[in-house]
């Protein structure tokens, strides 16, 4: 199949931020316009500045957005899966990992974004062409997760005199991984005592696992659940409350599944089963839940999901959100009812603006490959505008970071031999540091595990890379 470069958009004049994100923004403030008069001719000004090429937001942090296509590159493996992020912000950079077999050698490699909004192959990671990234930024530090069948973690340290990344000094080499064979995909997070989490499956349970730094071990399983489906997956997130939350699909029960457990609690204490928006689930089709779960956390611990339902019928919700509140005081929540994104579509991912108060289930348009899509919410009232276009079609499997974002946005999807994005940008200059916090604290202490064999891999040669030139965007 042939694809156009520039992604059906004009490589000079990039394409126009969503006029959906316009209403959302005129929401948040019901007084901030002033009287209705002064509201009406805001709204009228987003319409007129749509058509002219830029969306004009009115207040005080006004902004226009732009999506500029980035150009595509062959891949050997898709986007996927579902919980997995392949994306992240640091050093006035946008990263990624995926596969390729038309760079030398092929494998797993970490991709720098240059600022002619290309890719760049920085770091041979794995020989692995099948190899699936999940990543996760700690300031200078990115773990990734290479699933497969014979996954692996790897973790790299940025180096600023070059703007690359070098294999961590830590732990050079990769640690093994010892998952269930019928495994589906597998997802990391870091509690706030540096311990790092794994959620996976398999054919009928919920397995976590743990490591404590440098992660050269892992211990479990610690099973969540046990009875869910071959066709079931999981997610896990830390939340800034102190506790670590992980969520499922349960076909057999058609209902998904979470627990929560705090942080410096003895590793296999979990909570019961929260069994969230069961009071929204509807005898319809094959029920409320389907393997398709995507996470995001706001500053507050509030969790959103992107998740797909398994109706399957007119009238009813295929992309929904799931949205969970803290309890102040304590480490349970309450869950919304659950809140319809999209009643066609596939394979969501939810990404938070808390500048601006948003947020945005990014999915493809309907199964197979197909255009990718979003929808904006503000997060004060979730309520959704109407579908925006985001990537021309003939991908699937939209990827992007689970940092919340600021001013700038990466997104990836995928076909079978190509990745194509693009960059999502608006308003001012973009900050030149790490746009994550670093854990600090001392790991607590865990059971002895026994240690799995590493491979021995070493840094693959890489060209000596200048110093990035910060884009007169800003950065998430």
């Amino acid at each position: 199949m042939k694809h156009n470069n520039n992604h059906g958009y004009s490589a000079t004049s990039p394409r126009v931020g969503s006029l959906a994100a316009a209403r959302a923004k005129l929401d948040l403030d019901t007084n901030g316009l002033g009287s209705h008069w002064s509201k009406l001719a805001a709204l009228l000004l987003v319409i007129v500045s749509s058509f002219l090429g830029v969306v004009l937001l009115t207040g005080s942090d006004a902004v226009a957005e732009t999506v500029t296509p980035i150009p595509q590159v062959s891949t050997s493996a898709n986007t996927g899966e579902k919980p997995q992020s392949k994306v992240w912000f640091n050093a006035g950079s946008w990263w990624a990992v995926f596969s390729s077999n038309s760079v030398s050698p092929s494998g797993s490699w970490l991709w720098r974004l240059e600022p002619d909004n290309t890719w760049k192959n920085v770091l041979h990671l794995s020989s692995d062409l099948a190899a699936r990234a999940d990543t996760k930024p700690v300031g200078n530090v990115t773990h990734i997760l290479l699933y497969s069948t014979v996954p692996r973690l790897v973790s790299v340290e940025y180096v600023p005199s070059g703007n690359t990344y070098q294999l961590w000094p830590v732990r050079p080499t990769p640690t093994a991984l010892s998952l269930p064979l019928d495994s589906e995909t597998a997802a990391i997070d870091i509690d706030s005592t540096g311990r790092m989490w794994l959620a996976t499956d398999s054919s009928t349970t919920v397995p976590v696992y743990y490591s404590d730094p440098p992660y050269s071990s892992f211990a479990g399983p610690i099973t969540l659940a046990n009875n869910i489906t071959i066709d079931d997956l999981s997610d896990v997130a830390t939340l800034p409350n102190g506790t670590v939350g992980v969520l499922w699909s349960n076909q057999n029960t058609k209902r998904f599944g979470f627990k929560v457990h705090v942080d410096r609690d003895p590793p296999g204490n979990w909570s019961g089963d929260e069994v969230p928006a069961s009071q929204s689930a509807q005898d319809v089709g094959f029920g409320m839940a389907d393997d398709h779960i995507s996470l995001a956390v706001a500053s507050d611990s509030t969790l959103y999901a992107a998740i797909k339902t398994s109706y399957n019928t007119p009238g009813y919700a295929r992309v929904a959100l799931l949205v969970r509140h803290p309890k102040a005081g304590g480490t349970s929540g309450t869950w919304d009812d659950l809140h319809e994104v999209d009643q066609l579509g596939t394979r969501g991912i939810v990404v938070l603006n808390e500048e601006t108060r948003t947020l945005r289930v990014i999915y493809t348009s309907d199964e197979g490959f197909n255009d990718i899509l979003y929808k904006e919410s503000p997060l004060s009232s979730i309520h959704f505008g109407p579908r925006q276009l985001l990537i021309t079609g003939g991908v699937n499997n939209a990827t992007s970071t689970r940092q919340n974002w600021t001013n700038e946005l990466v997104v990836l999807a995928s076909d079978l031999s190509i990745v194509r994005g693009v960059l999502i940008s608006s308003g001012a200059a973009r900050p030149t540091g790490t746009s994550m916090p670093t854990n600090t604290a001392t790991a607590a202490p865990t059971d002895t595990p026994t240690a799995s064999p590493t491979d021995t891999a070493t840094a693959a040669p890489t060209d000596t890379a200048a110093p990035t030139a910060n884009r007169n965007v800003a950065g998430a």
